[in-house]
């Protein structure tokens, strides 16, 4: 049977990142993995199996994605490249 995890993604000024519940997984239990700018969650568990998928945006470092997997809960942080993060404009006065 297919299991749906619940997901979140939010975006901060530096990096976008993905929240997903995994109760019941261990980190053995989970693969992530990236290929041509699409992140897959996969994972297994006695009563099913899952696997999603997210098109990354192209200003994603993918070199520099990091997973944390804490409490049922997996947090993937997908850095955004320099050149894409917001930059605050100094307002000169004269």
């Amino acid at each position: 049977s297919t299991w749906m995890p619940s997901v979140d993604i939010y975006e901060t000024p530096d990096r976008v990142v993905l929240k997903a519940e995994l109760p019941g997984l261990t980190r053995e239990d989970i693969d992530i993995n990236v290929r041509n700018s699409t992140l897959t969650l996969r994972g297994e568990r006695a009563y099913g199996s899952f696997q999603r998928s997210f098109t990354l945006p192209a200003t994603i470092q993918q070199d520099k994605i990091k997973a944390v997997f804490k409490d049922g809960v997996l947090e993937v942080s997908l850095p955004k490249a320099e050149e894409a993060r917001p930059k605050q404009i100094k307002i000169d006065v004269k």
